[in-house]
């Protein structure tokens, strides 16, 4: 008895599996690497409390700065020291600013990963499905097919004689 080298059901059955394990890991994959981007979106986007606080702290630093007596011999020393304070804070609240804004990217990045994932993870799916979705369309086709076939048989029977009658009458004339 010869084997099939290709055509088995135990290889299709396995390839199957196989498949549909693949579908799932890149869904749950393009899942978690695009819910991590939301809500590290999220984080960035709440950093309203932060900033409150970087900027009463700016404009208590400056009123320090201000309140400084220039008559004393470390005057321009301790200003400057101040001010590089009010511009240290002031550059984080500029990191901050920048982590907000990004926030929009993270979310449409994280979202597109998602939706791209889910699509890509249902094509590959799909093709372990495939088998089913044929023998579906072809239990739906059948039963029309058939009933044609039989309304047309009678048809094509006497189409047929025809055409053997011409034939037969063809071949008496050349004899």
């Amino acid at each position: 008895m010869e084997t099939r080298k290709y055509l088995n059901e135990e290889k299709y059955q396995s390839t199957r599996k196989k498949i549909i394990v693949t579908g799932v890991v890149v869904i749950a994959i393009a899942l978690l690497i695009g819910g991590l981007l939301i809500a590290k979106g999220f984080a960035d986007r709440n950093i309203g409390a932060e900033k409150e606080i970087l900027n009463s702290q700016i404009v208590e630093k400056k009123y320090e700065c201000d309140s400084q007596n220039m008559q004393d011999p470390n005057w321009l020393a301790d200003n400057t020291k101040c001010l590089n304070e009010v511009a240290a804070i002031k550059s984080k609240l500029t990191d901050l600013n920048s982590r907000e804004s990004n926030s929009t990217v993270f979310f449409m990045l994280g979202a597109f990963i998602m939706l791209a994932g889910i699509m890509i993870g249902g094509f590959i799916m799909t093709e372990a499905y495939r088998r089913n979705m044929l023998a579906y369309e072809a239990q739906a086709v059948l039963p029309v097919g058939k009933e044609i076939a039989e309304e047309i048989a009678p048809t094509l029977g006497n189409v047929a004689k025809e055409i053997t009658k011409g034939i037969k009458e063809g071949l008496k004339d050349e004899e």
